[in-house]
């Protein structure tokens, strides 16, 4: 008889143990428990792990990261996964007045 995957119990902590017990609980997550924190009795969040995505900064947002923070470390990049894109609207920007 095949055995059926049983679905990993939740476990419900108080705020008071999340704070203390941070990178317990995340390390907890990691390993593919779930954790539920709740508030007064109540829960109000639940901690969940993320999937790797890749993310993507465009050459023009990163030379507007730098201008605006000339001393920034943006090399080498933290994030290996980055690939640049040119099609980055810059919302800050300054463009010329109406005529």
């Amino acid at each position: 008889m095949p055995k059926t995957l049983e679905k990993p119990k939740t476990r419900i902590v108080n705020m008071h143990e999340a704070k203390t017990n941070l990178s317990k609980l995340v390390e907890a997550v990691e390993n593919g428990e779930n954790i539920v924190i709740a508030r007064n009795g109540k829960p109000a969040v639940q901690l969940s792990k993320l999937e790797q995505k890749a993310f993507t900064w465009s050459a023009k947002m990163l030379k507007h990261l730098k201008k605006r923070n000339p001393n920034a470390h943006l090399e080498p990049d933290p994030f290996p996964k980055i690939q640049e894109k040119d099609d980055f609207h810059d919302p800050f920007e300054e463009k010329e007045p109406h005529q």
